[in-house]
């Protein structure tokens, strides 16, 4: 009787330490999301800025000269764009909030190389109909992007997580 006694009095200090620790313990979904929004994230957007900035530099100041946005294409722009994806894919969780948002981010990013690739295409060929037609796609890649950080605020404030934002 006494050996049942301290059994179920070991039992239930068990039972409580694990209500205790499971109620302090942060979800792990949480977790993962922050992970993704203030650590994992970061370096690939500030890349992807990167890349997106020199092409609005070209489009802004280029004043037609066809030869250096062909160069900045080839070169860093769309590199980066590579690049941005490639460690997009690195990222790998177990749940479906920060998975679904590197899903949508990879999107944007995919759409955005591919529209890199139509402008470089188009003004290498010097045919305005396909430029115009990259151009529709640099608006497409502009929607996904912008389905990105609606649903990173979204998560966010479902989590509880805050943002600083960077405009």
């Amino acid at each position: 009787m006494i050996i049942m006694k301290k059994i179920l009095g070991l039992l239930g200090l068990l039972m409580l330490s694990c209500i205790l620790t499971s109620c302090t313990k942060e979800d792990p979904t949480k977790q993962e999301l922050y992970q993704y929004m203030s650590k994992d994230v970061v370096s690939i957007s500030e890349q992807h800025n990167k890349a997106i900035s020199k092409y609005n530099e070209y489009m802004e100041n280029a004043e037609g000269d066809a030869e250096a946005l062909l160069e900045a294409l080839d070169g860093d722009i769309m590199v980066d764009l590579k690049q941005t994806i490639i460690n997009l894919d690195n990222l790998v969780y177990q749940y479906h909030p920060a998975i679904d948002l590197r899903e949508k981010y990879k999107n944007a990013v995919e759409k955005e190389l591919e529209a890199m690739q139509a402008i470089y295409d188009a003004v290498k060929a010097e045919d305005d109909e396909a430029l115009v037609s990259a151009n529709i796609l640099v608006a497409e890649a502009q929607r996904e992007l912008d389905v990105y950080h609606t649903a990173v605020k979204i998560k966010a404030a479902e989590y509880g997580i805050s943002l600083i934002e960077n405009e």
